[in-house]
């Protein structure tokens, strides 16, 4: 019979090759998103219809690491962060005088991001094809002008055969919830409206 002094070292070595191989399984997969990601506003006003492109974007997601043997469905119930933010100054509507009203409205000075914050994610059991996107329930929180509110987003995503993340949709907003007084124009004779429709198409890749 083997000592208790033999076996406490096999003890040890198998604890270790153990647990190397449980943080393996749990480790953190972060996304990074990439310049190709969209993210456009638009608007109306008393004159007319107006999209504003965000010409930067930055933000990332971690998913949890548990295997998911490549469901991605799966892997989407494992994420557990997910932050985006746009620069207001890179907000740009393609008028000079509408993008300075714009900052001044949105505080770019005091408060020079917009930003979301992810808190909860759904994964809708809709029965799907291979390939098609899936739906999901997301809620968080999004800050503009300083301002926080909680927001439920419907989101449609998929992933490439080489990797790549797709999150898209759209969502309706009004500024004044957020402390946004609707920008004017020309001396007051445009004024734009209360209400604007967010649409997002983002595109994350693995660090």
């Amino acid at each position: 019979m083997k000592s208790i002094k033999s076996i406490i070292p096999i003890i040890i070595i198998a604890g270790l090759l153990c647990g190397k191989s449980f943080a393996q399984a749990t480790k953190e997969v972060k996304y990074q998103i990439l310049p190709a990601s969209k993210l456009t506003i638009d608007g109306t006003s008393t004159f007319h219809k107006f999209t504003i492109n965000a010409t930067e974007l930055d933000g990332y997601l971690v998913m949890n690491g548990t295997k998911s043997n490549g469901n991605f469905k799966a892997d989407l119930e494992n994420v557990g962060t997910l932050n985006v933010v746009v620069p207001v100054k890179k907000l740009n509507s393609g008028e000079n005088s509408m993008n300075e009203n714009m900052d001044k409205a949105l505080k770019a000075e005091e408060n020079p991001d917009i930003t979301f914050a992810l808190k909860n994610i759904a994964v809708s059991n809709e029965k799907t094809s291979a390939g098609d996107a899936l739906k999901i329930y997301a809620n968080g929180i999004l800050t503009i002008a300083g301002v926080s509110k909680e927001i439920n987003m419907t989101v449609e995503s998929s992933k490439t055969q080489d990797g790549l993340l797709h999150f898209t949709g759209e969502q309706s907003l009004k500024m004044t919830d957020y402390g946004v007084k609707p920008p004017t124009m020309f001396f007051g004779t445009v004024t734009v409206g209360d209400a604007v429709t967010v649409h997002f198409d983002l595109t994350l890749a693995a660090k």
